[in-house]
């Protein structure tokens, strides 16, 4: 699987901080996980499936794009999450676990 953990170099704005009081933690850890999975798919079969075709430079031009990607994805959805009241994250929390679950039952097992 590829390595996710490569973020963009941006520093956290004191704004990104506040994030950790605002959104609690299951959702964030929830929101983290299917980024992380959906980078290490993405990825994985990318190198696999694509690397061959391309040269070093379009390698990580791809993977830059990628990854940038789906942290502004990431970091969107985290604004909206944010923007709810505490008392709905747990409603939010309980629909990504259903969509989590869902997801997990009709994609290939990559591990």
């Amino acid at each position: 699987m590829a390595d996710v953990s490569v973020g963009t170099g941006n520093t956290r704005s004191r704004e990104a901080k506040e994030w950790d009081v605002i959104v609690s933690v299951p959702v964030k850890e929830f929101l983290k996980n299917r980024r992380d999975r959906a980078l290490g798919t993405i990825l994985g079969n990318a190198e696999r499936d694509v690397w061959p075709k391309l040269t070093r430079p379009e390698q990580e031009a791809f993977r830059r794009v990628v990854i940038d990607a789906l942290n502004s994805y990431h970091d969107s959805v985290l604004d909206l999450v944010k923007s709810e009241d505490s008392s709905r994250n747990d409603v939010v929390l309980e629909i990504l676990e259903k969509i989590d679950r869902n997801l997990r039952r009709t994609q290939p097992h990559s591990d």
